[in-house]
């Protein structure tokens, strides 16, 4: 009878061992499927000189926000990520309802040049 007891023992330690990994198991899935939070883009889509070559002449504010891949984070037509610096001008032209690109500058980290394109 002494073994039956220490089997169903051994049994039910077993059995919650295999949950307790089950459940560690999904709670590590379940961890790295959120990514961290905040915001959700990788930094190489990040890339403030890729942004600048996908700006074109007449985009609006609402293009350039959507090349750029993301929201200005310095001030309200300013990007900036990893030491560089996008600042972008706008201007209404006469014949047109909206502010279109005017002039972008690409402010480099230490030792590196600026970039400007005007786009008139």
């Amino acid at each position: 009878m002494k073994s039956n007891e220490g089997n169903a023992a051994m049994h039910g330690m077993a059995r919650r061992a295999a949950i307790r990994l089950t459940l560690a198991s999904v709670l590590a899935l379940g961890l790295s499927a959120c990514g961290g939070g905040g915001d959700d883009r990788s930094e190489d889509s990040k890339d403030l000189r890729a942004a600048l070559d996908r700006l074109q002449a007449g985009m609006t504010y609402d293009e350039v926000v959507a090349a750029v891949g993301w929201q200005p984070n310095e001030g309200p037509d300013n990007w900036s990520h990893d030491g560089r610096l996008l600042m972008v001008t706008f201007q209404t032209p006469a014949n047109a309802s909206e502010r279109r690109i005017a002039v972008a500058v690409l402010a480099g980290r230490a030792g590196e040049p600026e970039i400007h394109r005007r786009y008139q």
